[in-house]
């Protein structure tokens, strides 16, 4: 009961739109070929796109805008929450780590890991990300009531050996 909590949490994360063949044109230009004016409109796009929920979109548009500048941990962040949005999940820890390795939402960034290996149902690799999200937010209720979750699931597991 308490793991659909994890379900419901990571499918609900963001949304998009789009002008559908604007967007095409946008996300099937080589990145090597954008100027600064056109870097910036797609991001405006891929942001829209994640705000309206059309996640597909958004996946494409930060994928380009992710090799143009990989430094940039919020790129990072919201492809792969746009990724969980699809339900592809496992793609998306790479992207969570980057982000979380540039410092960007660090905290949320191992939360999602954490949610993710939930789903997937690794509970030693849901606690190590829901305890590092502690580490940095002392306040995360949702990362502490998730690890006692799971800290509970293991002692009981260990009780009926």
């Amino acid at each position: 009961m308490g793991f659909m909590i994890a379900v419901t949490s990571l499918s609900s994360c963001s949304r998009n739109k789009s002008s559908n063949s604007e967007s095409a044109q946008v996300s099937a230009i080589d990145s090597s070929m954008l100027s600064a004016i056109d870097t910036v409109r797609l991001l405006d796009l891929a942001n829209y796109h994640h705000e309206h929920r059309n996640f597909q979109k958004a996946f494409e548009e930060y994928t380009v805008l992710i090799d143009l500048d990989s430094t940039n941990g919020k790129l990072y962040f919201r492809r792969g929450y746009s990724l969980c949005q699809l339900y592809r999940h496992r793609e998306a820890i790479p992207d969570y780590i980057k982000a979380a390795d540039l410092n960007f939402e660090k905290a949320d960034s191992y939360f999602s890991l954490g949610l993710i290996y939930v789903l997937s149902q690794d509970d030693s690799l849901a606690a190590k990300y829901f305890q590092k999200c502690i580490e940095i937010n002392h306040e995360s209720k949702e990362a502490s009531k998730f690890l006692e979750m799971i800290r509970n699931k293991q002692r009981t597991t260990r009780e009926h050996i």
